[in-house]
């Protein structure tokens, strides 16, 4: 049976075995209590140069959650345009949080411009107009950027402007692990200037689910009570964080291997006519890219039949790209396999 090769999402990782085993093998301490999950919150809280730190289920939890811990109803976030938090999750910042949602417009590195971000907060104070500016989101990597990079540089330049503000910054860190090593830095080099962040387990570093929001010890104390109203207080989480600290300890290093294979598809892509792709997006493991005479979906399509599977990345205002993405199932032999599978599919 040939091979499917689902360039889809980093999402879909299957784990190793030895994650899985260290999963399976988890259990209560001898007083029968969770000692995994604590001990993951401190190593990530420690990682990341924070005072705290707390497990969340899910990555959409973990980015709701934030913006519930400083915000009231009616409080104003700042976003980056088609950031995860607008163009991912269902509304959920609006419906659940009751915050009111300013997005700004990002280049192709997914940077906001700072005049514009200067421009936009809003002062809690009269005459009370608009809604005050209670956090600023970062995305890092940015995803419908096609996986750009926020330098610490970057960060800092947010961080000078919200500070005078004194506006919190937080992070959607999902793929922050990508962003680190493309940097070359410390995790908490490049965490310095947020105040929280929400790192993920689930998409390069392979864990079947689960974050870790970090912060200041008041902030974290806030953020599990929202927790708990979301149901994601799990008293056997200890499964999902031991899956968690295998993949600090073994899979960090790996992830240059993803960054390598999406480079060299990118470069293959370059060379393909019908084909257009800006290399210099091309920093970690997501590729989006353009056809010139083919419909996006039409694209996909073709390469489905030829064993390939992508998708169309959208975001407000239409269609983005067409997305691949590399993982640990993905390897140099089948990066192969896929560029011959667009060259057939550009002839139909």
């Amino acid at each position: 049976m040939t091979k499917v090769l689902d360039l889809r999402t980093d999402a879909n990782t299957e784990p190793p075995i030895e994650m899985k085993r260290a999963m399976f093998n988890a259990s209560m301490d001898s007083n029968g209590d969770d000692s995994i999950t604590p001990k993951l919150e401190e190593t990530v809280a420690e990682l990341m140069g924070k005072e705290s730190a707390l497990f969340i289920p899910t990555g959409v939890m973990a980015d709701l959650i934030p913006i519930m811990s400083y915000c009231g109803r009616g409080d104003g976030v700042i976003v980056g345009e088609n950031c995860h938090v607008v163009a991912s999750e269902c509304g959920g910042a609006s419906a659940l949080a009751g915050a009111m949602i300013h997005s700004l417009p990002l280049d192709t590195h997914g940077m906001m411009n700072p005049k514009d971000l200067e421009m936009a907060i809003q002062p809690d104070s009269p005459p009370h107009r608009l809604p005050p500016t209670k956090l600023i989101c970062l995305e890092n990597t940015q995803l419908r950027c096609g996986g750009t990079v926020l330098t610490a540089e970057d960060q800092r330049q947010i961080a000078e402007i919200a500070n005078r503000h004194g506006v919190p910054i937080w992070c959607d860190g999902a793929r922050f692990a990508n962003a680190v090593i493309h940097l070359g830095i410390s995790f908490a080099e490049l965490a310095k200037d947020l105040d929280a962040i929400s790192f993920g387990f689930m998409k390069s570093l392979g864990v079947y689910t689960g974050s870790v929001l970090c912060g200041a010890t008041d902030f974290i104390e806030r953020a599990r009570r929202y927790r708990t109203m979301l149901g994601g207080s799990l008293p056997m989480s200890g499964f999902l964080a031991a899956g968690c600290l295998w993949a600090l300890e073994h899979g960090i290093e790996r992830i240059e291997e993803d960054h390598i294979n999406a480079r060299t598809l990118g470069e293959a892509i370059a060379n393909m006519k019908g084909l257009n792709i800006d290399l210099n997006t091309v920093q970690t493991n997501i590729l989006l890219f353009q056809t010139d005479c083919i419909p996006h979906e039409e694209y996909v399509a073709r390469l489905e039949k030829h064993g390939v599977r992508c998708s169309v990345l959208s975001g407000w205002r239409g269609p983005v790209g067409i997305r691949m993405v590399t993982d640990a199932s993905i390897d140099r032999q089948d990066i192969e396999s896929v560029v011959t599978a667009m060259h057939r599919a550009l002839k139909k």
